[in-house]
């Protein structure tokens, strides 16, 4: 067992002494290891250097086996410590420097640790995940607009298109801008320009007999039509307008009865009547001014009394000529029942100057009687 102050150290299974150091500072055990106590000698002439060489020996033989056994590292980290090693220093004849520090005092020594410290193996990089990694989500930039070569198409020669005109390189069995199919015997350029334009003139040609067909078409439309729209704007205007009668300026007639003239015929009595000798016999109405006659009524026989109806002979059938303040004329037919009472008769003739009315057919006419027209009405819009 070695005494205090003197000198232990570390030999492995050849034999060799690996490390010397104090004896309360050596691991408690450690693998494939064994502790021989090693006396240096009392020669206290021994020099100082010496003996801290053995010292730092023995701190590298207890580095290696705590790094041989895990498991006591820690102890041996605590004996290693400074404060561990209470042995105190051997004496220094003559006065010579004091030994070296330990070497975990200093910093000089540490290369030499760890050049005899073996180095842990290093650790390998983890490696990278195969599946993505979540990103935040970026604003959208919208890609810059790459810019285009301007190209410029280089000058042709060849025959024209016959439909869009277009300059097409010889060879060619379709037009490269219309796709209209070229033929192989096509004219030159000039005769093409001039083809060109007559087929422009003849189109132009066409449109403007189309158009004055179409003008014409109208304007017959219209002079056909005219007289039936005119004729509809003026029944809308009679069926919205009010009725006045329309009194005449004069009268007259071809033949009359003493005692019965034509102005007992527009008088506004039925009582008083206007006599015709015999049939053929026709009374004529004018008015001041134009109007738009729209209803004749015509009392027939002497009275509207049954009784004194068939004194007399009755007007049957009468002609009615009217004239118009631009000297147009419209014939119509009054045919009348042998009865008392008026009897209508409508019209709707615009700017009517003068009526006449002939009598064609009378109902009663014996030998000593005459034909009575008892009253006539005529009816205007206002």
């Amino acid at each position: 067992m070695p005494t205090p102050g003197s000198s232990v150290g570390l030999a492995d299974s050849a034999g060799s002494v690996s490390s010397t150091g104090p004896a309360g500072s050596l691991p408690p055990t450690g693998p494939a290891t064994s502790v021989t106590a090693v006396t240096p000698g009392t020669d206290p002439s021994r020099p100082a250097a010496d003996q801290s060489a053995n010292r730092v020996l023995g701190w590298f033989s207890r580095r290696l086996a705590a790094w041989k056994s895990p498991a006591t590292t820690e102890a041996h980290r605590q004996d290693d410590s400074p404060a561990s090693d209470t042995r105190p220093a051997d004496p220094v004849p003559g006065g010579a420097s004091p030994p070296l520090p330990h070497p975990d005092w200093t910093g000089g020594s540490d290369s030499a640790v760890e050049a005899v410290q073996p180095k842990a193996p290093a650790r390998r990089a983890a490696p990278a995940p195969d599946f993505p990694a979540p990103v935040q989500p970026a604003k959208p930039v919208a890609p810059r607009p790459a810019r285009r070569a301007e190209v410029t198409e280089a000058a042709t020669e060849g025959a024209p298109c016959p439909n869009c005109g277009t300059i097409n390189p010889p060879g060619r069995r379709f037009c490269r801008n219309c796709a209209t199919r070229l033929d192989e015997s096509t004219p030159d350029t000039e005769g093409a320009g001039r083809s060109r334009r007559h087929r422009s003139g003849s189109g132009a040609l066409t449109r403007r007999l189309i158009l004055l067909g179409l003008l014409i078409i109208v304007v017959l439309a219209a002079v056909a039509f005219f007289p039936l729209g005119e004729r509809l704007y003026q029944d809308i205007l009679d069926k919205t307008s009010k009725t006045v009668p329309a009194v005449p300026a004069t009268e007259s007639a071809t033949a009359e009865v003493p005692g019965h003239p034509a102005t007992a015929a527009a008088d506004g009595a039925t009582n008083r009547y206007w006599g015709a000798p015999a049939v053929g016999a026709s009374i004529e109405f004018t008015f001041p001014q134009p109007i738009r006659l729209l209803t004749i009524v015509t009392h027939t026989g002497p009275s509207a009394k049954l009784e004194d109806f068939q004194l007399e002979a009755r007007a049957t059938l009468v002609d009615v000529t009217t004239t118009s303040a631009d000297g147009t004329t419209a014939d119509l037919t009054l045919n009348l029942a042998d009865e008392p009472g008026p009897q209508e008769l409508d019209t709707a003739i615009s700017d009517v100057t003068k009526i006449r009315l002939t009598i064609k057919a009378a109902a009663g006419l014996t030998p000593g009687k005459h034909i009575a027209l008892g009253e006539v009405e005529f009816f205007r819009r206002s």
